[in-house]
């Protein structure tokens, strides 16, 4: 969940944007003392720190969607997980295809925008080097392939499995909201909040972005001409 912008200009500088799902202030900046997060805690050392933040809708799209533009939904008109931004507002500037005017190039990978949101190439004209989002298979750990639903436990691959065979049994379709509620509710380890097998770091979904963005990074390094295609203005 990582944007990548870099430049040639001498006084531009370069800029990293980090994009955490769901993340609670359980951080050490943040006084927590139970959770270790050293790395977050120098960067926040080493800027600022915010403490009395709202988000600007509790849904992923319309709130990744006005992050991304600097505007409230009302603006941008996406409330929910199916409008796509650039066609309920197309006028409509992000922050990287700002920044391409501006002589950046830009890039990233992960989740930086809703996929329900915007194109299959992740709002192409925010990029001049494509966004990778399906392609992280060389990114994981020798050995590992990406874990199927984000998980590596067996017993969450178990439920899941007998949750499809539940709702077969019961002709339970995922679009019937309150029935499918209910059958999640039998099977309380289909999608836990957290999971930690004893893999290497990379062999999760989050290692093999991380791997990725270091990549592009290293990539935009080397600089080159950015290309001003398919751009909305």
């Amino acid at each position: 969940m990582v944007l990548c912008c870099s430049t040639l200009a001498a006084m531009k500088p370069n800029i990293l944007f980090i994009a955490v799902d769901d993340l609670k202030p359980m951080l050490g900046c943040y006084g927590d003392t139970d959770v270790l997060t050293p790395n977050i805690d120098q960067l926040a050392a080493r800027g600022t720190v915010f403490l009395n933040n709202a988000c600007q809708q509790s849904v992923c799209g319309p709130s990744r969607a006005s992050l991304m533009t600097g505007t409230y939904p009302d603006t941008t008109k996406v409330y929910d997980l199916k409008t796509m931004l650039p066609a309920a507002n197309p006028d409509t500037l992000t922050l990287p295809e700002y920044l391409r005017t501006h002589g950046y190039e830009t890039t990233g990978t992960g989740k930086i925008y809703d996929p329900r949101s915007v194109d299959d190439e992740l709002d192409a004209p925010s990029w001049s080097q494509p966004f990778q989002l399906n392609d992280l298979d060389p990114y994981f750990a020798p050995g590992f392939k990406k874990p199927k639903g984000g998980y590596f436990d067996p017993e969450v691959a178990q439920e899941n499995k007998q949750l499809r065979q539940y709702m077969k049994k019961e002709g339970i379709k995922r679009k019937d909201k309150q029935a499918y509620a209910a059958a999640l509710s039998k099977f309380p380890n289909v999608k836990p909040l957290t999971e930690c097998m004893d893999v290497l770091d990379d062999a999760y979904d989050d290692g093999a972005i991380a791997n990725c963005a270091v990549d592009q990074m290293a990539s935009l390094s080397k600089g080159g001409a950015t290309v001003l295609s398919g751009g909305r203005f």
